[in-house]
């Protein structure tokens, strides 16, 4: 077996949605009086890798904590639209990718995790080209469209994710997708890290949010077992 990890570090310069609590680390103890290290951090619940729980959307939606780990675990299917982002990045992903995909590896199997693989993380290092705002403030980055959101929860499928800061597109309006999937119970994992080199298929996700009871959202450690 071997692991892929799916997770940035977290660190003061990391990209963040719009008016979100920046991330900081403060300093309690440097070994002195006692000998151990001791910080305080402070960060926004969607800081960095995180997972969406139903509540972030639906006021009776499940949490983050509710979540067991048999709905944290499944098979990856990996839908690549890297190469339609190079020239448009504010591309939908639409249902006819999702369908261009099941024609060559067939259709979704219940309780899996699909992953949309964008490329867009690989401006992670580099916070404003990662959002991508325009004079207006306007984000530019790509995510799924309604129809493709409506099409995944018909395979019965656990969760989704992207390598962008959001599963909608960044010039939204109305966050469809959001409402789509998090209406439906589902998770959503958002600035996902390494999807290049996942496979299209025959990866196992593993999820592990922090267990917050009551969160909406909260960092995760995400990451792909493949059997060799």
């Amino acid at each position: 077996m071997h692991y892929i990890d799916l997770t940035h570090n977290i660190h003061e310069q990391i990209p963040l949605w719009p008016g979100s609590l920046p991330f900081s680390i403060k300093v309690r103890q440097q070994y002195s009086p006692r000998k151990f290290r001791v910080y305080d951090y402070h960060l926004a619940a969607g800081t960095g890798t995180h997972l969406d729980a139903p509540f972030h959307c639906k006021e009776k939606g499940k949490s983050v904590a509710e979540f067991s780990l048999n709905q944290l675990i499944g098979p990856g299917c990996v839908i690549d639209v890297s190469e339609k982002v190079q020239t448009n990045p504010d591309y939908v992903i639409t249902a006819e990718d999702i369908e261009c995909w099941e024609k060559l590896y067939g259709k979704i199997a219940p309780k899996s995790i699909v992953i949309a693989h964008t490329g867009w993380s690989q401006y992670w290092p580099q916070p404003q080209r990662y959002c991508n705002a325009d004079a207006q403030g306007v984000l530019h980055f790509p995510g799924f469209g309604e129809a493709a959101a409506r099409l995944l929860v018909t395979r019965d499928i656990l969760g989704v994710g992207i390598d962008t800061l959001s599963l909608d597109p960044g010039n939204s309006q109305t966050y469809a997708a959001h409402h789509v999937f998090l209406g439906s119970q589902l998770f959503q994992l958002e600035n996902l890290a390494n999807t290049a080199v996942l496979p299209a298929i025959d990866a196992t996700i593993f999820v592990l949010p922090l267990k917050i009871e009551q969160a909406p959202e909260a960092p995760a450690r995400v990451f792909a077992m493949l059997v060799s």
